[in-house]
This record gives C-alpha cells, structure tokens and sequence, in this order.
C-alpha cells in the first residue's frame, strides 16, 4: 500500500468528478514507481476516503475490546451513536484517517472507565451508557472537519437487584469534560 496522491484524493468532494483525480495519482505513482515494479503488480486500487457512517461503525468496532473487558467484571457499556458521533469529532482527522479514534478511546473512555471502575462509581451489575453531551450535539450529520472539546456523558443504570425504594432501578448521570 501507498499514500502517494493522496492528498488529491481527500480533496475529492461529493459529486465531484474522480477522473482528475484518479489521473493525477497515476502521474504521482509513475514518477515515483519504476516501470518494472509497476509491470509487476496485477491491480492499482484506489479506496475512497471515509464516511461518516463508515467512521461510525469503525467506532463501534473499536470499542468492542473495551466492552469486552468490561463484561468479565460484570459491567455492560452501551456507545449511543451520539456518543460515537461526540468521539469522532474530538478525535477524526482526515489527514490521518481513523487511526486517531482508537487513541482517542484509550487515552478518554477507557481512562475514565478505569476511574469509574476503581472509585466503585461502575460496579458488577451495571450498564453504563456513553452519550454526548448538550455542546457535542450541534451539526451530527456533517463529517467532524477537526478536533473540538466535547463532553462525553456516562449514564449509569444500576441493575440486578439495586432498585431503589420505589422499585425503580436507579441511575446517575456523569458529566465528564475532554479537551483535546
């Protein structure tokens, strides 16, 4: 795999015409490739840049690992898509792809999971939600341009047997602010 041309084509905007763009990275890839290497391979694929959906999922899919660890204590975590939306705009660049994100969750949720975890704000039995927060909410259906402060809100339910007087399960609200 190369990056070579690709600065022509995160510039490609929907709807534009990918001819010129696709033109000028073969010239890229010609003049830094010899003939004799590029003789050598069966296909040049371009991949398009990424979506905010396909980011989205690519969130989620990052997350997995987390989740999992935190099942064996007992502990369910939920990314709400606004929580996932929050994420990628604090942390996506185009320049760098989505690389970014997953240092993003190491460096923010996980820490302050682990924090919750240790205090015994998050115990066996409860489900914590990841929303965003009210600032975080503003334009979700554009792709996150560069790196904002968000507040990520972590909404524990309290299940298996911790209902409250009422017989309610009982929850809390945590407000968490991240400034990258």
């Amino acid at each position: 795999t190369s990056n070579i041309g690709a600065q022509y084509l995160l510039d490609i905007e929907e709807g534009d015409d990918k001819s010129a763009a696709h033109t000028r990275v073969m010239k890229d890839v010609r003049a830094h490739f010899s003939p004799e290497f590029l003789n050598r391979l069966s296909a040049i694929i371009m991949f398009n840049s990424l979506g905010i959906d396909q980011l989205e999922k690519i969130c989620h899919k990052a997350m997995k690992g987390v989740k999992r660890r935190l099942l064996v204590q007992g502990v369910r975590v939920v990314l709400e898509t606004s929580g996932a939306k929050a994420i990628l705009d604090a942390s996506y660049d185009h320049n760098y792809g989505a690389r970014p994100v997953e240092r993003y969750l190491q460096q923010t949720i996980v820490t302050e999971l682990s924090k919750m975890l240790i205090s015994g704000k998050l115990a066996s039995g409860s489900t914590v939600h990841i929303e965003a927060g009210s600032d975080a909410d503003a334009d979700t259906e554009t792709m996150p341009t560069n790196k904002r402060a968000r507040t990520l809100n972590y909404r524990i339910e309290k299940t298996m047997g911790l209902e409250g007087e009422d017989g309610n399960i009982g929850g809390e609200w945590m407000e968490v602010e991240d400034v990258d």
